[in-house]
């Protein structure tokens, strides 16, 4: 965070220099620097600094090089840069006030103050926080070339709008104020009683910049059927700013367009449960929240069957992170309590790392569900084979050692290299799964069914066809029968690659770790049938022959045949199902 505008004693300066360094200056709206601070400017700066619990260290490297170390709030830390670059060191300032007392900040009246004692004696307390909570507190205004005076409407007009104008820029606003005490006051005193009669000097706008990529991962999410909402502290009109820029709310809605995308935490906070689920949606940002708007957002978002995943890293996020279904905390700027109550802590505090972990996620269940349905398709093949073929008086298609073999040698190899494929785009771009959605979905069920009899069939008609039309004895027709369905099994990890797509897409052809696998499932075959002490003394089979291995041949060309006209019904049914659904929620438009 940076602070970037600075609006004391009426008079509108900017603020140059970027990052964590001392190095910029202070200019007039005339372009003029500021050379020399006038009593009124120093004086926010001196509450700027003072009513700051941050620091910001230099350290020296060994190679001579200067780096600034900050501790403690990034705000805070911003403001310690401002006033160094107008050369006022906090160092120097406390030599000349000694800390009294402090009131902290909180989240619900998003105000501090502190008390400091001058070394004339003087009691003085300064405070900080959200304009609309200092400028209710405060009876005078200090301009510059007037003297200190009672606030008029007038006055608090031109502060709201000046506030106003900078939260349009995206700014984060504070406002700085101070008044006197007397010398006999309490410290101990309750804060309603000290933060009174306050004298309002100005505002400091601090630009809070998006971490590069986060509109990037936002428009990842939107794709991929993730609703990302934001509940923060800053102003409504900071947080439709800063929202519309990363893409929460759409970059072309105007801010009396927002509806209910945008609400406060005053206005959200009042909603009875019953009308938050009667809304048709629930905002997608709420400002100037409270831990308790955070938790009935997730509570309102459980209410409507959402899976919630809620991120902070300040301790009045906890609650809400503790009640969320995954709450990640931030590593770095996270408070202790927050990492405490979260599941995840992101060491990098970056958003988008929450985003590449969803990515990831869905892999993971994506590959889990590839070699599921690859291994269970066999099985079932298996299944089916001995079943049809026992049950109809047939002899066993394939001995104990044979069914052992094709799960353990055979089938392995491919199902952990369809465990391992990596990440597409197409991951991020297809809507989320159903809360509560198993392993086995509709369709995964439907593919291990269909593939596992076309699979069990061809086989037995293999074995049919070697017994009754070859005249094989059972141990060749056996042989022939392993090799159909070790074979099918094979080519069936190409289609376990994509559900709907082609056995032949661009990115089954580029599953090099599958070709491998493959290469080693045939390496399997020809060990299996041309070693002659694994295919007599261990596995017990004869060789299919010419006429049989040209049988076993067909029967793969016609699995790859079937199993693309089923892909093609598939992806045919799909469209139509979009296309229905497409129309619905366009005519739903209409009707809004």
């Amino acid at each position: 965070m940076v602070a970037t505008e600075v609006w004391i004693g009426g008079v509108r300066y900017t603020v140059t220099g970027e990052g964590i360094t001392q190095e910029g200056d202070l200019v007039k709206e005339n372009g003029k620097k500021v050379k020399k601070l006038d009593e009124t400017l120093e004086k926010g700066i001196l509450v700027a600094s003072l009513c700051n619990n941050a620091t910001l260290t230099i350290e020296k490297s060994d190679d001579g090089t200067t780096e600034y170390v900050p501790v403690g709030s990034p705000t805070e830390v911003s403001l310690i840069i401002l006033a160094g670059k107008l050369g006022m060191k906090p160092k120097d300032m406390k030599e000349e006030w000694s800390y009294v007392s402090e009131y902290p900040f909180s989240s619900t009246i998003k105000r501090m103050s502190m008390v400091y004692k001058s070394k004339r004696g003087q009691n003085t307390l300064f405070a900080k926080g959200a304009p609309e909570g200092i400028i209710s507190l405060c009876s005078h205004v200090h301009l510059k070339g007037e003297d200190t005076h009672p606030i008029s409407s007038e006055d608090q007009k031109v502060i709201k709008e000046e506030n106003h104008r900078m939260a349009s820029d995206g700014l984060r606003v504070l406002a700085l104020s101070y008044c006197l005490l007397p010398d006999d006051f309490d410290p101990s005193s309750k804060r309603e009683d000290m933060e009174q009669d306050l004298i309002f000097l100005g505002l400091v706008g601090i630009k809070d910049p998006p971490r590069p990529g986060v509109k990037e991962s936002i428009d990842k999410c939107h794709k991929a059927g993730i609703i990302v909402r934001m509940v923060t502290g800053d102003h409504p009109t900071t947080s439709f700013a800063i929202a519309r820029s990363i893409g929460i709310i759409n970059p072309s809605m105007a801010v009396d367009e927002s509806g209910q995308r945008l609400t406060t935490a005053m206005e959200f906070d009042q909603l009875s449960d019953e009308t938050l689920n009667s809304l048709p949606n629930l905002p997608l940002v709420i400002a100037r929240c409270s831990p308790t708007s955070k938790v009935k957002m997730v509570g309102a978002l459980h209410q409507r069957g959402r899976f919630v995943a809620m991120t902070g890293d300040g301790v009045n996020d906890a609650p809400a992170i503790s009640a969320a279904d995954v709450g990640a905390a931030m590593g770095k700027a996270g408070s202790d309590v927050t990492k405490e109550a979260s599941d995840v802590v992101l060491t990098d505090d970056n958003f988008s790392t929450i985003v590449v972990a969803i990515e990831e996620g869905r892999r993971i269940i994506n590959n889990i569900r590839k070699f599921t349905i690859h291994l269970l398709t066999g099985n079932v093949a298996e299944g089916i084979l001995l079943v049809i073929g026992i049950a109809s008086g047939l002899q066993p298609p394939l001995n104990p050692l044979q069914i052992l073999w094709l799960n353990f040698v055979t089938g392995t190899a491919p199902a952990m290299a369809l465990g391992i494929q990596p990440s597409t785009k197409e991951l991020m771009d297809q809507n989320k799964r159903p809360v509560g959605e198993g392993l086995f979905t509709k369709e995964t069920l439907i593919d291990i069914t269909y593939y596992g009899i076309i699979m069990g069939m061809v086989s037995l008609g293999n074995f049919l066809i070697a017994r009754r039309l070859l005249h094989h004895d059972l141990i060749h027709a056996q042989g022939s029968t392993f090799a159909s369905l070790t074979l099918l099994l094979l080519l069936h990890a190409y289609n376990c690659v994509e559900q709907r797509k082609s056995l032949f897409s661009k990115r089954t052809l580029k599953s090099y770790w599958l070709h491998a696998a493959v290469l080693a499932g045939v390496a399997s075959i020809i060990i299996a049938f041309y070693v002659d002490f694994i295919r007599e003394d261990v596995i017990k089979q004869g060789l299919p022959g010419g006429e049989g291995w040209g049988v076993v041949l067909g029967g793969a060309f016609l699995f790859v045949f079937l199993s693309e006209m089923y892909k093609i019904a598939k992806r045919f049914i799909r469209k139509a199902i979009k296309r229905r659904r497409t129309i619905h929620l366009s005519d739903l438009e209409m009707e809004f």
